[in-house]
C-alpha cells in the first residue's frame, strides 16, 4: 500500500515538472491567496497587539468621560471634533471625591506657535492638572510637575515633551527658560521621560500647562475637552463608572438617563471596542483574500482536466495492464494536492517575508511598535487550507480519469 503510493507520488511529480511553466501559473493563485491570508492574519493581530501596547502607555484602570452623549458601543460626537461644553473643571474636582479614584485630570486642547530665541515651530498644547502623571503614568526626566498653587494661581508654566525639548533647545538645559506660546510668555519647569508616539497622537511633541492657565490666558473658555481617572483597581472600573454616572446626572441636573450630555467609558471597553472593529476588518480582508483561492482552486482544476484529456491513452494502457480504477483516481488527487500544497508553502514564504517587511517598515517611519504576529498553528492552517482547496479541486477530473473505459481509452486519438 505505502509502496503503491510512493509510486504514484513519484509518477505525479515527473507529471508536474515535466511542464514547470504550466505548474507554476497553475499555482500563482493559490499562491497569492495564502500569501494574502498570512498578510491579512498577521496584520490584523499586529494592529490589535498594537492597540493593546498603546493604551498601556496611555495608562491602565483608566475610566475616561467625554462629553456629549452616546451608547455604550457607541463614540459621543466630540470624539469626531465636534464641540460640546457640558463637562467643566469641577466635574473633574467632584469626580476625585469618588471611592477608588486614586486620580483624576481634566484636559483642554489646543495648538499654536511656540518659540524659544530663534526656534520657532507649531505644537500641540495640552492643559491639565497636578495630577496628570499619575494618571498616565509618565515620569519626569528633569524639572518638576504642576502643583496645586499653579493651577489655582493660573500660572503660567510648562512643562515640554522629550521632543519639544530636542527641537527648541537642543543642548540647552530649558529648566527655568522663557517659552512663548502664541503671544504668552511660559517658564518651564519640567521634561517629561521619552514615551513614543502613540495611535492618540505624538506624546512627546506635546507641551504641558495648567489647565486653568490654557482655559483662561489660550484658549478662553470654561469647560474642558475631556477627563480621565485613576482608579485603584480593575475590578473597580464598573463601580467607579456607575458612580461617575449618577454624580455626573446629579450636578448636570439630569433626571432622564436617556439624555445624558457626557459618556462615560473605561480603557477596558476602549480596548474591547477597537479590538472588535479591526477583528471585524480582519474577518472581512480574509473573506476576500479568500476569493483568490477560489479561483486558484479552479485553474487547477481545469489544468487537471487538460491534464487528464491529453493523457486518455496512457490512462487505458495503465488500467489495462492492471492499475484500478482508485490507482487513477489517487494519482490525479495527489496532482493536484501537490500543485495546491506547492503553492502553499510558497504563499506563506512570500506572506511571511512581506509582512515582516511591512512590519519593519511601518516601525521605522511611524515609530509605532508595530511587529509581525502570526503563530505556527495559523501556519499550518494555511498548508491544510491549501492542500484542502487543491484536493476538492482535483475531484471530479481525478473521477473522470478513473471512470474512463481501458478499450475506449487505448482507442482515443
Amino acid at each position: 500500500m505505502i509502496s503503491n503510493f510512493i509510486s504514484l507520488l513519484k509518477n505525479s511529480w515527473k507529471d508536474l515538472t515535466a511542464n514547470k511553466l504550466r505548474s507554476f501559473l497553475t499555482m500563482l493563485g493559490i499562491i497569492i491567496g495564502i500569501a494574502s491570508v498570512i498578510l491579512v492574519i498577521a496584520i490584523g493581530a499586529g494592529a490589535q497587539q498594537l492597540i493593546v501596547s498603546q493604551v498601556s502607555k496611555i495608562g491602565t484602570n483608566l475610566v475616561g468621560v467625554l462629553p456629549g452623549e452616546s451608547d455604550e458601543t457607541g463614540i459621543p460626537a466630540s470624539a469626531f471634533g465636534m464641540t460640546i461644553t457640558s463637562l467643566k473643571r469641577a466635574d473633574a474636582t467632584a469626580i476625585g471625591n469618588i471611592p477608588h479614584v486614586e486620580a483624576v485630570t481634566p484636559y483642554v486642547n489646543g495648538r499654536d506657535s511656540v518659540s524659544f530665541e530663534a526656534e520657532n515651530q507649531m505644537y500641540d498644547y495640552v492643559g491639565v492638572n497636578s495630577d496628570y502623571i499619575n494618571v498616565e503614568q509618565t515620569n519626569l526626566e528633569k524639572g518638576r510637575f504642576f502643583r496645586k498653587d499653579d493651577i489655582e494661581s493660573y500660572s503660567r508654566v510648562a512643562v515640554l515633551g522629550n521632543k519639544v525639548e530636542e527641537e527648541l533647545f537642543k543642548e540647552i538645559d530649558p529648566i527655568g527658560k522663557k517659552i512663548s506660546i502664541g503671544s504668552q510668555k511660559f517658564t518651564v519647569i519640567g521634561v517629561l521621560e521619552k514615551r513614543g508616539s502613540t495611535l492618540f497622537g505624538q506624546l512627546d511633541s506635546q507641551i504641558f500647562v495648567p489647565v486653568t492657565t490654557a482655559q483662561k490666558r489660550l484658549l478662553g473658555i470654561d469647560y474642558i475637552n475631556y477627563l480621565r481617572a485613576k482608579v485603584d483597581k480593575a475590578e473597580n472600573e464598573g463601580r467607579v463608572r456607575e458612580e461617575i454616572t449618577i454624580l455626573l446626572r446629579h450636578r448636570h441636573n439630569i433626571t432622564d438617563e436617556g439624555k445624558d450630555d457626557f459618556s462615560v467609558r473605561s480603557m477596558s471597553q476602549l480596548l474591547s471596542i477597537l479590538k472588535g472593529v479591526t477583528g471585524a476588518i480582519q474577518a472581512f480582508l480574509i473573506l476576500v483574500v479568500a476569493i483568490s483561492l477560489i479561483v486558484g482552486g479552479i485553474g487547477i482544476a481545469n489544468v487537471i482536466l487538460s491534464s487528464v484529456s491529453n493523457r486518455i491513452r496512457e490512462i487505458g494502457l495503465r488500467k489495462a495492464i492492471g492499475a484500478k480504477d482508485r490507482d487513477i483516481l489517487i494519482q490525479f488527487l495527489i496532482e493536484s494536492g501537490l500543485l495546491s500544497f506547492m503553492g502553499g508553502v510558497i504563499g506563506i514564504i512570500l506572506g511571511v517575508s512581506f509582512g515582516y517587511l511591512i512590519s519593519y517598515l511601518i516601525r521605522y517611519f511611524t515609530g509605532f511598535e508595530w511587529y509581525f504576529v502570526i503563530s505556527l498553528w495559523q501556519i499550518a492552517g494555511a498548508v491544510l487550507i491549501s492542500i484542502l482547496v487543491g484536493a476538492l479541486a482535483g475531484v471530479y477530473p481525478a473521477y473522470k480519469a478513473s471512470k474512463l473505459d481501458p478499450i475506449d481509452a487505448l482507442h482515443y486519438e
